[in-house]
């Protein structure tokens, strides 16, 4: 597979995960958590069952029905739930900190020690994600409560 292509594969999975805000709240129904859920996973799923053709066997039945009720079953009603009720600047600032957030679990819970070129990746991503939070946009016009006041 030629570079190209690896790095277009790549970025695939990251502009996936950057429209379910967009999806939900512009395309969805509200208030439906669960039905937007099972529209995300249920197709992926069908495809990679009839990709790998088998079923689990044995004791992996039950470390499936956990990892997809936890993984699928809870993790995707919750997120499109977040992102009906969170405005869209709380969800980009949450999202844009997740490197330092995964940098503190990892150290937390992994017990993995902090490298400081790691750490520099992370400040640098989260800085890099929040610094349009504090760009204010330039506007020719006037503000709403400017014209409203009067001024």
């Amino acid at each position: 597979m030629k570079r190209t292509s690896v790095v277009l594969l790549t970025a695939l999975a990251p502009l996936s995960w950057g429209t379910t805000y967009l999806v939900t709240t512009a395309l969805l129904p509200a208030g439906h958590p669960l039905l937007a859920g099972l529209l995300r996973a249920l197709p992926a799923g069908l495809i990679a069952l009839m990709i790998g053709r088998t079923l689990p066997s044995g004791g992996w039945w039950l470390k499936s029905l956990l990892l997809g009720s936890l993984n699928i079953g809870a993790f995707f009603p919750l997120l499109f739930l977040a992102a009906e009720r969170l405005p869209g600047g709380v969800a980009a600032a949450v999202a844009g900190a997740q490197p330092m957030i995964i940098l503190g679990m990892s150290a937390l819970v992994l017990r993995d020690r902090i490298r400081p070129l790691t750490a520099a990746a992370a400040v640098a991503g989260t800085g890099a994600s929040l610094s349009s939070c504090w760009v204010r946009p330039r506007s020719s016009t006037p503000s709403a409560s400017s014209r409203r006041s009067g001024a």
